[in-house]
């Protein structure tokens, strides 16, 4: 267990906090580009900081604080220009730098003396990425998934009532996998009234079935990009060709599994924003004839409401069943409370590998994973399970009626329907 300090000091990522200069020093997911072309100015709220994100209509994107330095008004309200944001209020305008290069209402300006806070921005495989440190400002790391030219690419994401580290703990977890995605699962198919679909993974009490059935030896390592989980299947071991890779932790908030590059945001200490960029492969050979400027979003709705009213219809997969279970571990889990076993050693190492980051931060070096040299972060390779075969794999995986998020994924419907037919969308699942 954690003590109560020391619990606040892994949570908090505000400026100024050990854990949140950290965080401080690498580049987050904070929109998808699609929504801008709805709504082309949008509140953003990161790392405890309340801004605007906006694209003006020259088509510079720029992040700038929430509100106004003349009067403190919103700049959500915002009117884009061909040039930077003009306040709604007294038409101060703002470019992507934070300088005011226009004040329209004022005899003598004073412009060139006002500037309000303003963060670089970046677009990447159909996401808007933010970097809130210091200069100078790292290269934007395109993680391997992002750069694939044999896939189609889209972005998911989902907004949960928790602090990030209840999310990226789970990362390490292995030993949820077949209770929480097996039994509990299956639990939800029979309140859903499809007891046909259910996994039976596992069942406690039953001598056949009374074991982990998924997971039965596991292994963690601290590598270069964070931690590198194995395992096996049950019933064999370390000795058997199939003892594998699980899944990458790219420190401090990325993981790899499967398809998906799964990225914790932190909004504040008590908010975070699940950010999904999936690849759904393609035949070998076949190049994507996507609009990689036009990457579609989805966005998956929460399944607990303020009262811990639960929509069950919404968690018939992984994911959604992850952040459920994040979040209704209260907005920061008191960790002083928590009794952790044996299964939980990649817990530990994950906390460990936090602190010890944080330290350096505080000497004045770099963490892990910040990326100065281009030519370094512009591939960067994660280790994933289904390396062997891509396209074999997402045929029997990705396309499953329990992957994570697949029933809002417009590509993962559409290639249900080509596989399978209309009717496969019909019922509780699809």
């Amino acid at each position: 267990m954690l003590s109560a300090e020391e619990n606040a000091r892994l949570t908090q990522v505000g400026p100024g906090t050990p854990i949140g200069e950290l965080l401080r020093r690498y580049w987050h997911p904070i929109a998808a580009v699609g929504q801008l072309d709805e709504k082309p100015v949008m509140p953003v709220k990161l790392l405890g900081e309340e801004l605007v994100l906006y694209r003006d209509r020259s088509g510079t994107l720029g992040l700038i604080d929430r509100y106004c330095p003349h009067r403190r008004a919103n700049m959500v309200l915002g009117i884009p220009e061909e040039e930077g944001l003009r306040c709604p209020y007294h038409g101060w305008r703002f470019n992507e730098t934070g300088k005011c290069v226009e004040q329209p209402a004022e005899p003598r300006p004073f412009g060139d003396r006002v500037k309000m806070t303003s963060y670089p921005v970046r677009e990447a495989c159909g996401a808007v990425w933010a970097y809130l440190g210091p200069a100078p400002v790292p290269e934007l790391p395109m993680w391997d998934l992002m750069t694939w030219e044999n896939a189609d690419h889209e972005i998911g994401f989902i907004h949960i009532p928790c602090n990030w580290l209840q999310s990226m703990e789970n990362c390490a977890d292995t030993m949820h996998f077949p209770i929480l995605h097996g039994n509990f699962h299956d639990y939800v198919l029979e309140r859903l009234g499809r007891p046909d679909l259910k996994k039976r993974l596992w069942r406690p009490g039953d001598p056949e079935e009374d074991r982990m059935i998924g997971i039965n030896e596991h292994d963690y390592e601290v590598n270069d990009r964070g931690i590198l989980i194995r395992y096996t299947q049950a019933n064999k071991t370390k000795d058997d060709p199939d003892w594998r890779i699980g899944r990458q932790v790219a420190f401090p908030t990325v993981e790899r599994a499967v398809n998906d590059l799964e990225i914790r945001v932190p909004i504040d200490d008590t908010h975070m924003m699940y950010f999904c960029v999936r690849a759904h492969w393609l035949p070998p050979g076949e190049k994507s004839k996507q609009d990689k400027t036009k990457i579609p979003y989805f966005e998956v709705p929460y399944a607990l409401d303020s009262n811990n009213n639960i929509d069950w219809s919404v968690l018939d997969g992984n994911g959604m069943q992850d952040n459920v279970i994040w979040g209704s571990m209260g907005p920061i889990v008191d960790r002083s409370k928590e009794m952790l076993g044996d299964s939980d050693r990649s817990i530990l190492l994950y906390r460990r590998l936090l602190k010890e980051q944080a330290e350096l931060v505080a000497e004045g070096k770099d963490p892990m994973n910040v990326f100065r040299d281009p030519e370094q972060a512009n591939c960067i390779y994660l280790a994933a399970p289904e390396e062997e075969d891509y396209w074999e794999f997402q045929q029997t995986q990705q396309i499953s009626r329990n992957r994570s998020f697949n029933k809002y994924s417009p590509i993962a419907r559409k290639r249900v329907v080509e596989l399978f037919g209309e009717d496969a969308l019909k019922g509780p699942i699809y």
